[in-house]
């Protein structure tokens, strides 16, 4: 008879599903190389799905008397693992700000929050042993990589990723009969006046009839966006025309134009009344 006792997991936490109650819905998958699925069979190790990450735990013998023996392997000190992770949200990339150039690898350096290092393109070798992932899988783009040096006598260990939010431009189409009025858009968190007024005309030309607005500053983009925005007519008493603004989406993306010959990357937002 054998139990399993957990040894270590990992945990991928995103700014973008902050405040979101289904974070897994970027839908991680994470993949040992070859050697790390070796070591995992020797070991007896089990990989387990979690909702942000993946737990590894490892099989316990039990002897006919009833006691536990110690871990499979006495001899090993250090368990050395190196997993590659792909999404199968489409729009992953677009959503994560990597701070390094890809290839990208976490590695956990004296503790629980790995760290991010830039890798040699050649000194990847992540081949997946055959029957480990399905060919659907393995044919995703891999976002990063996870290597994990965990030392069995520290015992069983969480051990944490934080991924940032990419920050993006927002820009209002307004088109039709409110497209001809002179508005302008007030942030309704803003604690002054610098703060309200985050928009400014575009200078592209949308039609004859419309009008458009780009974001001063970026805003990290969220799966629940936190950004309250109202449109009201110029002036300072001027009429509430839309008491919320929709707000932006990761999946409504379109360029503009800055003065010196730059293309920002922007969140368009359209609006026909």
């Amino acid at each position: 008879m054998a139990r399993y006792l957990p040894v270590f997991a990992l945990a991928v936490k995103h700014e973008y599903f902050e405040g979101d109650a289904h974070p897994d819905r970027m839908g991680l998958v994470f993949t040992p190389d070859k050697d790390s699925a070796i070591i995992m069979q020797q070991e007896n190790l089990l990989l387990r799905r979690s909702v942000s990450g993946f737990e590894i735990w490892q099989e316990q013998r039990v002897d006919s008397v009833g006691d536990a023996s110690a871990e499979m392997n006495g001899d090993l000190a250090t368990l050395n693992l190196t997993f590659s992770v792909t999404a199968s949200d489409p729009a992953f990339n677009s959503y994560t700000k990597w701070e390094l150039d890809k290839p990208i690898q976490f590695e956990n350096k004296d503790s629980v929050r790995l760290t991010a290092t830039q890798l040699d393109t050649n000194a990847i070798n992540l081949s997946s042993s055959a029957g480990l992932i399905d060919t659907a899988r393995h044919a995703m783009q891999v976002q990063f990589y996870i290597r994990i040096a965990h030392v069995l006598k520290q015992g069983m260990t969480r051990y944490e990723i934080e991924l940032k939010a990419k920050a993006l431009h927002w820009k209002y189409f307004f088109t039709g009969a409110i497209g001809r009025k002179a508005v302008e858009i007030f942030n309704l968190d803003g604690s002054s006046k610098e703060d309200e007024l985050l928009f400014q005309r575009s200078t592209e030309l949308v039609n004859n009839t419309g009008t458009a607005f780009l974001s001063k500053v970026p805003f990290p983009m969220r799966s629940i966006p936190t950004q309250r925005f109202q449109l009201r007519e110029e002036g300072a008493n001027g009429r509430v025309l839309m008491r919320r603004l929709p707000n932006a989406s990761i999946h409504q993306i379109g360029k503009e134009g800055v003065p010196g010959g730059q293309t920002l990357v922007v969140a368009e937002i359209y609006i026909h009344q």
